[in-house]
């Protein structure tokens, strides 16, 4: 098992799989460097991951040259290079993997997040923690992100991508319709989120803010509270069921939603799309978190073998064939014959074992005597 061919071949076919997983490595630290809605939902420092990813995607290759090259010669300082290597890559590797399984995994469960999404649910007090957590503020951002891309820049893409949301979780907009006052909140975002790119300015004010106009179906002003969202022009503005010339938009019944969903009535059926958007958010992380945990593996695989190999003798590392089957030279007994056959024997007799010992037997005995 842990002959050299063998170790050979555990390196051989770990390195393949590095390979492959390198390039996987790669293109998933492009993503997180590049996708500007993650470091929204998650986070300022996936930027910081990306970077990690894309060092290890680009030096990975070079240690799986340098460890096929140390394989193949049984070079031991390339194959203690390797094994340093390998070491710190599980490490970041592992790291960052746990770090996106952590963030990839809602605060809340997903009966609460759905529940919280409508407004008959809202005014009953349960969700006031849920709507006002740090994470829940991430996703919001994310959400405008896409929208702000979507409608006030006029990108067909994103646009039908919170459609597609829209459509397949049968909601509209991010937050519960008809209930602005519910989730109201003037805290400004979290620091370790970013807020300055791609989104509008009376975006990010406050984390979340209401219309400007009393509204709510209510007919004693006093009453009456803020529960429409802000009003987008030519998007979503809606108005009072009296002002017949819709001359005066009291905002939107829809927390930044786009498409058809605008046109329906709110009702105690309808729901916002934050707890479905969390779910997407987190799939594109969660997943490959899990990834990078387990091929873990294949570092691990690789310094044991490299290891194994490095305690290994070299092939040319061996007593040659002929010393074992050859009697050896032995220059004790050559320098023992020399001095005890007498000038002039007969040619050959030298070279016989049995005079050189008989000789060697005689003096001793001179000697004990």
């Amino acid at each position: 098992m842990c002959l050299g061919y063998n170790l050979q071949l555990y390196l051989r076919c770990a390195h393949l799989f590095k390979l492959l997983f390198a390039c996987y490595t790669f293109v998933y630290g492009v993503i997180l460097c590049a996708d500007v809605s993650l470091r929204q939902a998650f986070g300022s420092d996936m930027l910081f991951l990306g970077i990690l990813l894309l060092l290890l995607g680009v030096t990975k290759p070079c240690n799986i040259l340098l460890g096929h090259y140390g394989s193949m010669k049984h070079n031991k300082c390339a194959l203690l290079l390797v094994v340093v290597f390998d070491a710190t890559a599980a490490v970041v590797q592992c790291s960052v993997g746990l770090i996106l399984l952590t963030r990839g995994t809602p605060t809340y469960d997903l009966d609460l997040r759905k529940a919280c999404a409508r407004s008959s649910v809202l005014s009953q007090g349960r969700c006031d923690a849920y709507w006002r957590d740090d994470r829940t503020a991430g996703m919001r951002l994310a959400w405008m992100s896409v929208y702000y891309r979507a409608i006030r820049k006029k990108d067909n893409a994103q646009s039908k991508t919170l459609e597609q949301i829209e459509d397949f979780a049968q909601c509209c907009g991010f937050g519960p319709p008809v209930a602005c006052d519910g989730i109201e909140n003037g805290a400004k975002f979290p620091s370790e989120y970013e807020t300055e790119e791609l989104l509008g300015k009376d975006m990010t004010r406050r984390r979340v803010t209401c219309g400007d106009e009393y509204d709510c179906d209510q007919d004693d002003s006093s009453t009456a509270r803020y529960c429409w969202y802000p009003a987008e022009a030519g998007t979503c503005e809606h108005f009072a069921e009296g002002d017949v010339a819709n001359a005066n938009p009291l905002g939107c019944r829809y927390d930044w939603g786009v498409g058809s969903c605008l046109d329906a009535d709110a009702d105690d059926s309808s729901k916002g799309c934050a707890w479905y958007f969390e779910d997407t958010m987190n799939d594109k992380i969660y997943g490959h978190g899990i990834a990078f945990v387990s091929f873990v593996v294949l570092e691990v695989v690789t310094v044991i073998s490299a290891c194994c190999f490095c305690w290994k003798r070299k092939s040319n590392d061996v007593l040659p064939i002929s010393y074992i089957y050859d009697e050896p030279w032995d220059p004790v007994k050559e320098h023992k014959l020399a001095l005890h056959v007498p000038n002039g024997a007969p040619p050959g007799m030298e070279t016989k074992e049995g005079s050189g010992n008989d000789d060697d037997d005689a003096i001793a005995g001179n000697d004990d005597s």
